[in-house]
């Protein structure tokens, strides 16, 4: 299945046409060295343009202190903060604590860090909050591509269920029976892309010869390029046939415009064609 995407990363990647208001996780570093995690909020209209906003903040209020590790998430109207969707009145209290403001003060506030960490992420043992060790490999399984067929990735790999697995191929079987073998028709049936469809077939049921056990039906390719040439000649017998028609029709306005006494320039901006358009009305006019 293919994975979620998050749309606080699209928001951070958008240039928006008028302010939002940006909830940003950051640490400030002191002149002494010491670290303070704060929360506030920053109204912009991008997320690299918050970013810059908070440091010019931070360094006009005491030019030794210094920010890092921003976390950025923007407010939007049904968004949940600590298990609660916001209402009005918290729009409000969003609003009046957001910066700049009138009063030109920045609203922090103070996060303590959980007892053994030496920053927002890790603790004193090197347990990081994604999962993954300093200096190591990330500790997630990732099973060997001959057994991938067998197990599904829903944010790390899991054991694909036999019972889950044999509906899938199923389904799959039955949409390739019902369409005549077509891959395109199999995909539209279940309600997935034409790529999607082969990995399935490719990666997840390699246990399956579908080219053998259900074979795609192929064009003759003779007979095809006999088609294709008649094809191509009604084409051109129907392009120059529409090309005499107009011609026909564009006839009596060039004749007119000639018997004004127009040149042969002025007529073409007059019917707003080109020269070559003028040159078959004469010729055409020649064989009358």
């Amino acid at each position: 299945m293919r994975k979620k995407k998050n749309p606080q990363a699209q928001y951070r990647k958008q240039v928006f046409h008028f302010d939002q208001f940006w909830s940003v996780h950051f640490t400030e570093v002191y002149a002494s060295g010491e670290q303070k995690d704060y929360r506030t909020v920053i109204k912009a209209r991008s997320a690299s343009f918050a970013k810059s906003i908070l440091a010019k903040k931070i360094k006009d209020d005491n030019k030794d202190h210094k920010v890092k590790a921003i976390q950025l998430f923007m407010f939007v109207p049904d968004c949940v903060l600590n298990g609660l969707h916001i209402t009005t009145e918290d729009w409000v209290h969003i609003r009046q604590s957001s910066f700049p403001n009138s009063a030109n003060v920045l609203f922090k506030y103070f996060v303590p860090r959980p007892k053994g960490y030496t920053n927002r992420f890790n603790n004193r043992n090197g347990t990081h909050c994604t999962q993954f060790k300093k200096g190591a490999k990330n500790t997630f399984y990732v099973p060997p591509e001959e057994e991938k067929p067998f197990w599904k990735f829903e944010g790390k790999w899991k054991p694909w269920p036999k019972k889950e697995r044999d509906n899938l191929k199923e389904q799959l079987i039955l949409a390739l029976s019902l369409n005549s073998n077509s891959r395109t028709l199999a995909a539209k049936h279940m309600g997935i892309g034409r790529r999607q469809l082969y990995k399935l077939m490719n990666k997840k049921f390699v246990e399956v010869d579908w080219d053998k056990e259900y074979p795609s039906s192929k064009p003759n390719i003779k007979y095809a390029r006999v088609d294709n040439e008649k094809r191509l000649r009604n084409l051109k017998a129907t392009k120059k046939r529409q090309s005499e028609e107009y011609i026909k029709n564009m006839y009596p306005k060039y004749k007119k415009l000639q018997q004004q006494g127009l040149l042969k320039t002025q007529i073409r901006r007059v019917l707003g064609c080109n020269t070559n358009i003028i040159n078959k009305c004469i010729e055409y006019d020649k064989q009358r």
